[in-house]
């Protein structure tokens, strides 16, 4: 369940690199599938690419017997390329037909492929997988290219990819994701004042109010000197009067 892409031409960017005039430089592709079907495809070559002397144009499936030349000129062994590319080609995921198995339910049946072009470049490829492939926390589609220090993930954790794809087997020990540590957030202080002390209020100081002091009755002398003074006024009043009248 993985796939494989070689290339064949005469620029030196292609995995099968051919010194012929008559190789154009980017002259043809032999693809597998996922499920082990194999594809030639001419780049439109100007001297042609043939399968059984018969020239070909854009995709053919290859089997088994078929005989593959380049320019009508000299064959190629297309069967020796892929081996030779499967070596450096293994998957990954949770079925037992995978070269690395891993007992984790977040793994699809067959997760990733991990393979090496003829150039010592190694992809990463996504097999459509439901929780992805991680490099470096991005998600990939498809395939991507490893770089050193590349951190992958799938599933819950996170690998060294060049020690996988070296020994052929996860490491026993995993790395763990950092998190960030996150501050401890700081409480305010909380300045409890110390209660105002109340002050006593000093009791009203209520002045007692003067005592009425008793009159002393009047003698009868007195009493008879009022009487007579008040006789001589309406005497005097009387007098008044009449004369005005």
């Amino acid at each position: 369940m993985s796939f494989l892409l070689i290339k064949v031409g005469r620029d030196q960017s292609n995995d099968i690199l051919i010194d012929d005039e008559r190789v154009n430089a980017q002259h043809l592709e032999i693809f597998v599938d996922v499920e082990g079907n194999v594809y030639l495809t001419d780049l439109n070559s100007l001297h042609g690419t043939f399968v059984n002397d018969q020239r070909i144009e854009g995709a053919v499936e290859l089997h088994e017997n078929d005989v593959v030349k380049i320019s009508d000129a000299f064959a190629l062994n297309w069967k020796d390329l892929i081996r030779q590319a499967k070596k450096n080609s293994f998957s990954i995921g949770s079925d037992l037909g995978n070269r690395i198995t891993l007992q984790d339910s977040s793994v699809d049946a067959f997760h990733l492929q991990l393979f090496k072009d003829f150039k010592g470049n190694v992809f990463a490829n996504d097999l459509k997988s439901v929780n992805g492939t991680f490099i470096n926390g991005h998600r990939i589609q498809g395939v991507a290219l490893l770089k050193s220090g590349d951190r992958l993930k799938l599933g819950k954790n996170t690998y060294d990819w060049n020690e996988i794809f070296i020994t052929g087997t996860f490491p026993k020990q995993e790395i763990e994701e950092k998190k960030p540590v996150s501050e401890p957030v700081k409480e305010p202080k909380v300045i409890q004042k110390a209660p105002e002390e109340v002050k006593q209020k000093q009791p009203e100081k209520i002045r007692p109010s003067a005592e009425k002091i008793p009159k002393k009755p009047l003698s009868k002398k007195k009493k008879w000197l009022a009487v007579l003074l008040i006789l001589i006024i309406d005497a005097l009043l009387i007098a008044w009067l009449s004369s005005i009248i």
